[in-house]
């Protein structure tokens, strides 16, 4: 039982697909004072998940498009985000994922932004241009292999496929305004907001001793061990990853992302 003088944190891990996200979750849910739920903004996990009949997990959009109707999210997301933060009155913090696509509601944001003391973990991710890839990646994968492909706990080896430079280059100017906007806006409520990034919290293969204790700080909980057992799908060069690398990188050489050609990358994602 939680002291009930002490106030439960409530927080929000603000983020996108393919930063992270998923291992930060499995991570903070390990520690035994933290309950952090999914993607709740799309009917995955929390009190009104609801999980999509098995005929559907190799139809991606479809089984998503069920999970975010019949959870109530579609309708009342305001209402699935106020049951997620009092589902574990128990529980020192409690925390969720909202992904910038999910946010683009106003009424969403205007929502979260009246929640008092409502905290934020703004997990970003720098190379715009590996988490588009893996984006990419992940789709490909869950079209061929359905339901529980995005993630894993051991190393693959991932097909080269084809990437629009336009349509890379569009997302990745969306991703980089989204994150802007919606950090100045619970920067500029008052939100307490800690900023982690994908590269630093993960390069190392785990994270890090002082990393690890910001965070239950943060939280308002014991300075304990977490663990989570996700890793990088592949370590591979972008060059290995994309058929028609060349195009691309002939094309981004020109833009603001050109310096992405070269990032380097962490051990995990």
């Amino acid at each position: 039982m939680t002291d009930p003088a002490i106030p439960q944190t409530k927080c929000m891990i603000l983020t996108s697909q393919r930063s992270g996200s998923v291992f930060l979750q499995k991570y903070l849910h390990s520690h035994p004072e933290i309950c952090c739920h999914g993607e709740v903004l799309l009917g995955l996990g929390g009190p009104c998940g609801c999980e999509p009949p098995a005929f559907l997990n190799r139809h991606r959009r479809a089984r998503l498009a069920w999970a975010w109707v019949f959870s109530g999210a579609a309708i009342s997301p305001n209402r699935v985000i106020d049951r997620t933060l009092d589902s574990a009155p128990d529980a020192r913090a409690v925390a969720f994922r909202g992904m910038y696509n999910q946010l683009q509601r106003q009424s969403i944001v205007e929502h979260l932004l009246k929640i008092p003391n409502l905290k934020i973990i703004h997990l970003m991710r720098d190379d715009l241009l590996r988490q588009y890839v893996s984006r990419k990646q992940m789709h490909h994968r869950y079209n061929l292999h359905g339901k529980g492909s995005a993630h894993t706990s051991k190393p693959l080896k991932l097909n080269a496929i084809s990437i629009s430079p336009a349509a890379a280059i569009a997302e990745m100017t969306t991703m980089a305004r989204s994150r802007e906007t919606l950090h100045k806006a619970f920067e500029n409520n008052g939100n307490e907001i800690l900023t982690l990034h994908y590269e630093r919290l993960l390069q190392s293969g785990s994270v890090e001793d002082s990393d690890r204790s910001q965070l239950c700080d943060f939280l308002g909980v014991s300075d304990q061990e977490m663990t989570s057992d996700l890793v990088k799908m592949s370590k591979a060069p972008l060059e290995d990853l994309v058929d028609n690398y060349d195009e691309l990188k002939s094309v981004l050489q020109d833009t603001e992302f050109a310096d992405l050609l070269d990032a380097e990358q962490p051990v995990l994602a």
